[in-house]
């Protein structure tokens, strides 16, 4: 199999010369490691030439969650057959996790692969738990066909931190949506899922990568998903609502704190957190009321406002 790994940096840090090291490190290497940069100011285009990667350079205001890893795609060899999305931070956990993840294309109806996301060893007790309760030890396959009603929103659930696609049916299926807030995995998945394809979890293939987000960057977070939920309305309908899901997550969070002792955050910090995280969603989710500059204000990417505005107001 041909394959390229590409992967969007920004001010990127020390890690992402783990990052570029674990790539050097797996047992099946690419034929095409692409770093598509937006500005840094750090040593991250510096550290990636020492890794001799191709390196494209973008305008800050030009970064977009889909736009940009389209971008990255038409750049691709030609003879380039599938594509690895990584973050900055995700670190591959194992000599075999690329060639894991990329195993999942043994069957010709995968779209799209994610691997398991493992915490970070700074993770904290809220962020080790978003990774156990999203990414399990069991793999599974999503098809349409496996569903006689709605399927679950769980069932498009993709993540671009360690992701690879066919890149035949990834063009067939026109890219990424853009410009996008956020949500372009998810989004690539459900229509993946609607146009008869599969969406693989290798739980086999592992990374290293959570974040610690404090309360106003969850807020951010959960603004900028209800505000990508609200837009890409049409395509969710097809799949079941999120709050069931949702329940079941603080429900787990609560049991899981609870567990390892941490009594004084399942009590008071998660309740807290349950609310902001409500709270952002549905402000995000009706944010083309709300004046731009306060957009801008409350969202985690800010520059898809300044680039590309508010909308017209729904009717």
């Amino acid at each position: 199999m041909n394959y390229a790994i590409a992967i969007p940096t920004y001010n990127a840090g020390s890690l992402f010369e783990n990052v570029l090291q674990s790539i050097s490190e797996q047992d099946t290497q690419p034929s095409q490691l692409l770093v598509i940069d937006s500005g840094s100011t750090d040593d991250t285009v510096k550290i990636s030439e020492a890794f001799n990667t191709q390196v494209v350079k973008i305008y800050n205001r030009d970064f977009d969650h889909g736009g940009t890893r389209n971008k990255c795609v038409s750049l691709l060899k030609n003879e380039v057959t599938h594509v690895v999305f990584l973050t900055q931070d995700a670190v591959l956990a194992s000599k075999q996790s690329i060639s894991m993840l990329l195993k999942a294309f043994d069957d010709p109806k995968v779209a799209v692969a994610y691997g398991r996301q493992l915490p970070a060893k700074n993770a904290s007790k809220i962020a080790e738990h978003s990774r156990l309760f999203n990414y399990p030890a069991q793999s599974k396959y999503e098809n349409i066909e496996n569903y006689s009603d709605k399927p679950g929103i769980k069932a498009i659930f993709s993540s671009n931190s360690y992701a690879a696609y066919d890149r035949c049916i990834f063009e067939t299926l026109e890219e990424f949506k853009s410009p996008s807030i956020m949500s372009e995995d998810l989004l690539f998945a459900a229509k993946s899922l609607l146009a008869g394809y599969s969406v693989c979890y290798q739980a086999e293939a592992t990374v290293y990568h959570s974040h610690n987000y404090t309360l106003k960057q969850h807020f951010r977070r959960y603004f900028d998903t209800g505000y990508s939920h609200y837009v890409n309305r049409k395509v969710l309908s097809n799949f079941k609502t999120a709050e069931k899901e949702g329940w079941k997550y603080i429900v787990s969070e609560l049991n899981f704190l609870f567990l390892s002792g941490h009594i004084f955050s399942a009590l008071l910090y998660v309740p807290l957190l349950t609310v902001i995280r409500y709270l952002a969603f549905k402000v995000g989710y009706y944010a083309n009321y709300w004046p731009q500059k306060i957009n801008v204000r409350l969202s985690m990417n800010k520059q898809f406002w300044t680039c590309h505005g508010n909308p017209k107001k729904p009717r």
